[in-house]
């Protein structure tokens, strides 16, 4: 028979109470562990239940490159100048002769083209001032016969005080004419008598400002006025408007002398009979004028025109001392 088994429960050693406070103090770390880390766990988001699709499409976003420029020192070439404008075609002013010379072959046959273009010397005035010579070529009206006067005028009074006649319209001929030679000689010693008393008393030139200044439709012409001469060390111009002219001192703004040439003054119609036929002078055409600034002298040719037609102009000198 077996031996029977020893059924006695095995001993137990006894806890002490210190034992017992150190797993209760491990169960309690534990346990707050445990607590700390669900209480720190993130929520899953509640469950939401959509009956219907809903379709929800994110805003797209565009990327802005915004550039950053670096300052830095560019140097630029210097701009090059605007390229000088083309110089127009301006017409030299006329030179003008320094003395008054006759020049025979011009007084029946003028030339534009030739030497009888150029600059005469007229008018001029005497080294002393005292006396004024003037060209005066007559106006021969419809035949436009050739024609010259060589005049003296009193620089006080206007009038004249030696008057040399080259040739008058009336006694010219043509050149195929058996007179011709002989009215040519006569021309030639007639200038010389003139030529000598010019040189006798040291005639110059004057200056002068547009030896035409006549009116375009009632209305001054704007090309005359300028100077052609040396007139001193001011610079002048003249004006015309109508009967009046002046002359003014650019430099200064100032007037250095003004004056009317109305044609009643001269030719006035009380002294005429208007139903008698002739020529008689009815307005003031052309002005010109001439300076000399060593002695202040103003000299002007005026044109009286005529009618009816085939009349030739009246022509007057006038000398005036400022």
């Amino acid at each position: 028979m077996h031996a029977p088994h020893d059924l006695r429960r095995p001993t137990l050693t006894p806890r002490t109470r210190g034992t017992i406070g150190l797993a209760a103090s491990l169960a309690a770390l534990f346990g707050a562990g445990v607590v700390t880390t669900v209480a720190l766990r993130p929520t899953s988001p509640p469950a939401v239940e959509v009956t219907q699709p809903i379709s929800i499409q994110a805003p797209a976003t565009a990327t802005m490159v915004v550039p950053f420029t670096i300052p830095s020192i560019v140097v630029l070439p210097a701009p090059s100048p605007p390229p000088a404008p083309e110089p127009g075609a301006v017409e030299p002013p006329t030179p003008r002769a320094l003395v008054p010379s006759i020049n025979t072959a011009c007084v029946v046959n003028v030339d534009a083209s030739g030497t009888c273009a150029w600059d005469d010397g007229f008018p001029a005035i005497s080294d002393d001032g005292t006396l004024i010579a003037i060209k005066y070529i007559p106006d021969d009206g419809g035949r436009g016969y050739p024609g010259l006067t060589i005049k003296l005028l009193d620089a006080k009074t206007s009038r004249a005080v030696s008057t040399f006649v080259v040739l008058s319209p009336d006694e010219y001929l043509e050149s195929d004419d058996a007179g011709w030679p002989k009215l040519n000689a006569k021309i030639g010693k007639r200038a010389a008598a003139a030529q000598r008393a010019l040189d006798a008393r040291q005639f110059r030139t004057l200056a002068t400002f547009g030896r035409d200044l006549e009116l375009i439709d009632g209305e001054p012409n704007p090309l005359s006025g300028a100077i052609t001469g040396v007139a001193g060390a001011a610079p002048l111009r003249a004006e015309r408007l109508a009967d009046a002219v002046r002359i003014i001192d650019t430099q200064a703004h100032t007037i250095v002398w003004q004056h009317r040439f109305p044609v009643e003054a001269e030719y006035p119609l009380a002294g005429h009979a208007l139903e008698q036929e002739g020529c008689y002078p009815a307005s003031t055409r052309a002005i010109g004028l001439a300076w000399d600034a060593p002695t202040r002298t103003v000299v002007a040719e005026v044109s009286y025109a005529s009618g009816p037609c085939y009349c030739g102009d009246d022509v007057s000198f006038y000398v005036f001392r400022l």
